[in-house]
């Protein structure tokens, strides 16, 4: 049967069992320390009336007492929660227990604490510094001294009953991270290498080979080029002949007589049998054409800007008649000024001896023919003349068309 209990401070009630009759207990309200009566102890309420006059004594000491009891009392219970908290509160225990303990073996303290932070510190910034491309290289060294720095304070802690771990395992296990990352950066890196050197070789090698191709068709061309340089040579440009040798049936065309005191344009020559006369080493020699249509005997003479080109044919007094047709090269038509017609008009001219016989209105479009035919009986030397005063003389090919000297053929002849 429970013991009810009368706290002497607060007079709180509570109940207490049976098995701490005459021990000590503390109030639950106040924390007073109340002796709990004996098993044969009556309760209050079980104990006879006393008589009046003891009653009112003990209600006249109560009334003396009550206020020094109130002011114990409550003095004990602003004191009871401080009190509470420092019976709950082990601190001030553990406090004491580790002041005991020396500094070096104290948890978190000594060298393994220091060695550990720095290779923590240490190992994250060999970790940023192995995330960022081609610079893997450079955390090794970081890494491998912030994992150093961790392993020895790894040590340290072995021997001091693995006090203060944290920080020695987080360094090493982020220093060996940043250790493998470096290490991964620097494969990557290489394979990335490897690879654009592939690609630079490959990319190398394509290039040889299309410069070679690209060379052997220019040696193509440049071949081609010369075989038809010597195929026009030697089909249109072969030494002329006396009028005698080129005579026949009374006719002889000025393109196979041999010719005196050429003047042409830079880059020119005198085109003989139908050919323009062009020369240089980016340029190739063509047909003439006016009105569409090539003369196999037909001369060019190209003058020079603002100036005139001429030739010379011996004809010794043994030609009657000089006949022919003037005309500006169809290709002419291809290289217009912004008028569309070459800057200045061209003039033909014949001379006999030193002595007009011919002189050709002048002409600006290409294709456009005049016929001429004049008396050369005695004359022993003619000369073409052709004058330009324009400045775009590479853009004007004068052709004389058909030209030849004629003579009657006795019969018999």
């Amino acid at each position: 049967m429970p013991i009810n209990v009368v706290c002497h401070r607060c007079r709180h009630r509570f109940d207490e069992p049976d098995r701490s009759a005459g021990e000590e207990v503390a109030c639950p309200s106040c924390g007073a320390t109340v002796a709990v009566p004996g098993a044969g102890t009556r309760r209050e309420e079980d104990r006879p009336r006393a008589a009046p006059a003891r009653r009112w004594e003990e209600e006249d000491d109560r009334s003396r007492a009550a206020p020094a009891r109130r002011r114990e009392e409550d003095e004990d219970r602003s004191r009871a929660p401080a009190r509470r908290r420092e019976e709950e509160d082990d601190r001030p225990r553990r406090r004491q227990e580790f002041a005991a303990v020396p500094a070096g073996d104290q948890p978190g303290t000594g060298p393994q604490l220091g060695l550990g932070i720095a290779s923590l510190v240490v190992g994250i910034l060999a970790a940023l510094f192995a995330l960022i491309p081609c610079l893997g290289v450079l955390s090794l060294p970081i890494s491998s001294i912030a994992l150093l720095l961790g392993l020895v304070g790894l040590l340290i802690c072995a021997f001091r009953k693995w006090r203060g771990i944290g920080f020695p395992i987080s360094g090493s296990i982020v220093s060996f991270i940043a250790l493998g990352i470096g290490v991964g950066n620097i494969f990557f890196t290489q394979a990335l290498g490897r690879e654009a050197q592939k690609r630079g070789e490959e990319q190398m090698k394509n290039l040889e080979e299309a410069n070679k191709a690209f060379l052997e068709q220019q040696e193509l061309r440049e071949k081609q080029r010369k075989a038809n340089e010597e195929k026009i040579e030697k089909e249109h440009y072969q030494k002329g002949k006396p009028l005698d040798k080129a005579m026949k049936d009374g006719v002889a065309y000025l393109s196979d007589l041999e010719e005196l005191d050429v003047r042409v344009g830079p880059n020119r020559r005198l085109g003989k049998r139908g050919m323009l006369g062009i020369k240089g080493p980016f340029a190739e020699d063509r047909e003439l054409s006016v009105g569409g249509k090539t003369d196999p005997h037909g001369l060019t003479l190209c003058p020079p800007a603002q100036g005139g080109a001429s030739v010379k044919y011996k004809l010794n007094g043994k030609a009657e008649k000089l006949k022919g047709a003037v005309a500006l090269n169809d290709f002419n038509n291809d290289f217009k000024t912004p008028i569309g017609r070459p800057v200045a008009p061209v003039t033909f001219e014949i001379m006999a001896d030193g002595d007009s016989l011919w002189k050709s209105k002048p002409t600006q479009a290409g294709g456009e023919k005049q016929e001429f035919s004049v008396d050369v009986k005695g004359v022993k030397v003619i000369e073409l003349r052709v004058n330009y005063d324009g400045f775009d003389s590479d853009r004007v090919y004068p052709v004389w068309l058909d030209a030849r000297v004629t003579k009657e053929v006795a019969e018999g002849d």
